[in-house]
């Protein structure tokens, strides 16, 4: 976000002074899952996230939304896979808090459902923009990495997890309706 700030009142020099707001829920060390909305003129991209995985460790959601951006192509998935110049998108995080992170050999249980949380987020962030596409026509909406269907373990399907996922895509498409949400931020 810009801002314009003068030296003083009498200046003819006036600098744009550039902010953001972090918030404490995304410094949290927790599995999450996560939906990026990218958004550029006729163009969004939905990229399906989860912190937490299989190596050690668990970083908190900003460090995954700084790594996204990276110019290190190992850890840049949304760079690397955005059409054109990815500055001239605007980006919105969704995003839940599973577990917190264990550091200690029991964790496996941590990443086994996180995974599958990252699988049925991907699951039904395609189903509603198939949903989408079927209502409002050709729209350019698509999902960058799309889940294939391979891996899936049912153990972590409940009523409650799949609830907590679609209030995800709920909030994702409340925003996506009144598209001047995402558009409006300078």
């Amino acid at each position: 976000i810009q801002s314009e700030a003068c030296l003083d009142w009498r200046s003819l020099v006036c600098y744009a002074t550039n902010t953001f707001t972090i918030e404490g829920e995304v410094l949290k060390r927790n599995y999450a899952v996560y939906v990026v909305w990218a958004s550029e003129k006729n163009n969004d991209y939905l990229y399906i996230g989860k912190t937490g995985d299989n190596r050690d460790g668990c970083n908190p959601i900003i460090s995954r939304c700084g790594n996204h951006f990276s110019y290190n192509k190992n850890h840049s998935q949304i760079r690397n896979k955005i059409d054109g110049n990815h500055e001239s998108y605007k980006y919105k995080y969704y995003f839940m808090h599973f577990d917190e992170y264990e550091n200690n050999l029991n964790r496996r249980n941590s990443v086994n459902k996180i995974n599958e949380m990252e699988r049925m987020l991907n699951k039904l962030t395609q189903e509603w923009v198939e949903k989408i596409k079927l209502k409002n026509g050709a729209l350019n909406l698509k999902v960058l990495n799309p889940f294939k269907g391979n891996n899936i373990n049912h153990n972590f399907h409940t009523e409650e997890n799949k609830k907590i996922l679609q209030s995800i895509i709920k909030k994702l498409e409340m925003d996506f309706n009144s598209k001047s949400t995402l558009n409006s931020y300078k």
